[in-house]
């Protein structure tokens, strides 16, 4: 996590395809892409900001990162979650 956050900090754009719900929770941006696997997925089912995602709750992901990204305290920066 530290790299890919030297590499957001000097500028850069990350695209990282994850299922690490903590890692997405932390995210600028999420994709979810869906709604299911192989044949039942390949659609964009939601994007926005974690939060934002976690609130669509129409997707099996939604779920999870509201679960972890309000366990932060909702509005928790990146600093501040590291001193937890």
């Amino acid at each position: 996590m530290v790299q890919l956050q030297g590499l957001v900090d000097s500028g850069n754009t990350v695209v990282v395809v994850e299922h690490d719900m903590g890692l997405v929770a932390r995210s600028d941006w999420v994709v979810d892409v869906g709604p299911g696997a192989g044949s039942n997925g390949g659609r964009i089912v939601a994007a926005g900001t974690p939060r934002e995602v976690a609130t669509e709750g129409s997707t099996p992901t939604a779920t999870h990162p509201a679960g972890h990204y309000l366990s932060l305290g909702g509005d928790v920066s990146r600093d501040q979650e590291e001193k937890r």
